[in-house]
């Protein structure tokens, strides 16, 4: 077959065009969907508002009833095998694990430090209340956030404070440093959720948005930023240079922190539920591919954020599901909803239900490419140059 060389060069240039072209399929369409079932649910009847898994144990903080600690080993019939509540005023609004510790937000009892080294005897051995006093906008009113880093532990709730505390010994635990986080409502501000990475504080301060704080010198802190998105600031994760931020009727907001003392936003992700309300994210859990979110009357869901820019959803959970907060552990959300209590949720990979679409169709579309361009026959002698 003869062919001129400014058709073989045409013919070779169009050859090239389903290569790259398959090429770019293959990349840009390789989002991994995913199925989420439930695999149990478990009640006694409390008020669950937040919880934490660490081995075999889910730890949940419920309002009324205390620290409660469920075994999980048998993922299809978790059983609670310890609790503890002091029966005081204090309202159970977080739980945070570190080592032999959970380390408890108790609303107007402040901090309280529980040895869970034997899951089914857990013992209070120490505890810190700052006594409030609503006339005075310096003092933490009612507990609700708690974090842990190193050595330090670090609070916010009802009233315009952070509160910094040495943990060094649980049984004493004593304030290094504290900051008046202003821009809210005075002494009904809202510290609602807190994470401590590195060097800085993130606080989810409801109306007050996004509060960044320096805690380098843990006795001096000093707030470097405040990011305000679409809503109201409620729940809040950090993976790398990026904050993920849920918001009361604002949706998830994503916001560079590549430089602290200067956030801005990459992406918002906001929708509107079976209700009519606005896109309500109480909580968000990330890792560097995928961020789980408690999407309010919409359930849990999972979105790809490989693409920082624009999260792609992969994943939905709805069936009644109310979340308020989840944890996530290996390929299981741990959900703490409204009305069914703990629910379990397994999420897997969706297997590929044509091949004719997007990733397989890129490689499909690459490799004749590049078979054509490299086959050696008679009836292509056209590429031998």
């Amino acid at each position: 077959m003869k062919v001129k060389k400014p058709t073989k060069t045409i013919i070779v240039f169009l050859l090239l065009l389903i290569c790259l072209w398959g090429s770019f399929l293959s990349y840009g369409s390789a989002t991994q969907e995913f199925s989420l079932i439930e695999i149990c649910q478990y009640n006694d009847g409390g008020n669950i508002q937040d919880l934490s898994v660490e081995g075999d144990y889910v730890y949940v903080a419920d309002k009324e009833e205390g620290l409660e600690i469920i075994d999980v080993r048998n993922i299809t019939a978790p059983i609670e095998v310890g609790q503890y509540h002091d029966g005081g005023s204090g309202a159970t609004r977080d739980v945070y694990i570190e080592g032999n510790y959970a380390y408890v937000a108790d609303g107007e009892d402040g901090l309280e430090i529980i040895d869970i080294s034997d899951p089914t005897n857990p013992i209070e051995v120490g505890e810190f209340n700052d006594i409030h006093n609503n006339s005075n906008l310096h003092i933490l009113g009612t507990t609700i956030g708690v974090s842990v880093e190193g050595k330090y532990a670090y609070i916010c709730g009802v009233g315009a404070l952070i509160i910094i505390i040495d943990i060094s010994d649980p049984t004493t635990p004593i304030e290094t440093g504290r900051i008046e986080v202003m821009g809210g409502y005075g002494s009904y501000s809202l510290g609602r959720d807190i994470v401590v990475v590195d060097n800085y504080a993130y606080i989810a301060y409801d109306v007050g948005g996004l509060r960044i704080i320096n805690i380098t010198d843990p006795t001096a802190p000093v707030e470097v930023a405040e990011f305000h998105g679409h809503g109201w600031a409620v729940g809040i994760s950090v993976v790398d240079i990026y904050a993920y931020l849920g918001e009361a009727g604002g949706g998830l907001t994503v916001i560079s922190i590549s430089d602290p003392t200067s956030p801005f936003e990459v992406a918002h992700i906001v929708d509107e539920d079976p209700e009519g309300c606005n896109y309500y994210v109480s909580d968000v859990q990330t890792d560097k591919h995928y961020a789980y979110i408690a999407n309010g009357l919409m359930g849990v869901k999972i979105l790809d954020i490989q693409n920082r820019s624009s999260p792609v959803e992969v994943g939905h959970y709805e069936n009644g599901c109310i979340p308020l907060k989840i944890a996530v552990k290996e390929n299981y959300i741990y959900v703490a909803d409204y009305q069914k209590g703990l629910v379990i949720l397994n999420f897997q990979e969706k297997e590929n239900e044509s091949v004719i679409s997007g990733y397989p169709l890129g490689l499909l579309l690459s490799s004749i490419g590049f078979i054509l361009v490299f086959l050696k026959r008679k009836d292509f002698d056209f590429l031998h140059f």
